[in-house]
């Protein structure tokens, strides 16, 4: 009911637009033509009379489709104004949660990276010994490669050309199911 309704007030206005389009276009261009003609003395109230006449319907009509364009036009350039306007309104939040996943990637890295860094200087000293372990030095490696990849991704991302690859392992995929 209420697209109904919606509907009609929509199509009675846009009647009530084209019929006073076409008649406000017809008056001032009669009376611009009338003035050009013989003046602003000089005109009658008979010219004026003649300007609603059955001979000028063609006018009125032609008038009507001229505002009727107009008006198509100004609904398609707001309706094309308020989808920019949405769309900008997408990107700025699109953008606020993007610095939101920079600002907990960078916490992250912080404080990630300066205990794998005293991780990994403690595997180098004890690898010189040859008393590491090789699962030790393997998960010291894999975490120093997922802080490079997520540092990657977060702020170099932006700067690169072509979009960052992430290596799907099958653990991760293990991980993931």
């Amino acid at each position: 009911m209420n697209k109904i309704t919606n509907f009609f007030k929509e199509f009675v206005f846009t009647v009530f637009i084209i019929t006073a389009g076409s008649l406000f276009i017809h008056f001032l261009v009669s009376l611009i033509t009338f003035y050009i003609q013989f003046g602003i003395y000089m005109i009658s109230a008979n010219q004026l009379m003649s300007i609603i006449s059955a001979s000028k319907i063609a006018i009125l009509i032609s008038y009507g489709i001229l505002t009727l364009i107009l008006y198509s036009f100004s609904k398609k350039l707001k309706e094309t104004r308020d989808e920019l306007k949405r769309e900008k309104e997408k990107n700025e939040y699109n953008q606020q949660k993007l610095d939101q996943f920079k600002e907990i990637a960078a916490y992250i890295l912080q404080n990630i990276s300066e205990p794998n860094n005293s991780l990994r200087a403690w595997v180098e000293r004890r690898k010189s010994s040859g008393s590491v372990s090789e699962c030790v030095q393997e998960a010291v490696n894999r975490i120093s490669n997922s802080l490079d990849l997520l540092s990657r991704t977060f702020f170099l991302a932006a700067y690169l050309p072509e979009p960052v690859t992430i290596p799907v392992k099958d653990e991760i995929r293990r991980l993931s199911k």
